[in-house]
């Protein structure tokens, strides 16, 4: 008896391995961060911080912000919606900025 998966169907398993390596991957890192944060906070509380160690855990925290913000749009465009091609559009309230008056690296720092 043989067992034999379509291959559409080995493609979508190995798709979705794909993924779930990457939130592995990304979770590691993000338990990285956190330590590396805490770390950084419990020496602040010592009085044995410097600039360097301030700057560091300020990186350490806009990178873990980035990270969670990638995993919650991941999870968003997972699935049916992004096999459909589905894409976010994003607006300002009227009493913000127009985004013809943002700067180009500001709305590209929106994205990534």
């Amino acid at each position: 008896m043989q067992f034999c998966v379509p291959r559409a169907r080995s493609n979508e398993i190995l798709t979705d391995l794909a993924d779930t390596t990457k939130v592995v991957d990304n979770l590691k890192y993000l338990r990285y961060k956190a330590e590396e944060a805490k770390l950084i906070t419990q020496l602040a509380e010592m009085d044995a911080i410097n600039y360097g160690l301030f700057k560091q855990a300020y990186n350490a925290s806009v990178d873990l912000s980035k990270l969670m913000d990638r995993y919650e749009m991941s999870k968003l465009l997972s699935g049916p919606y992004d096999a459909d091609g589905a894409c976010i559009v994003i607006t300002a309230h009227k009493k913000f900025w127009h985004a013809s008056e943002l700067p180009k690296s500001v709305i590209l720092d929106l994205y990534y």
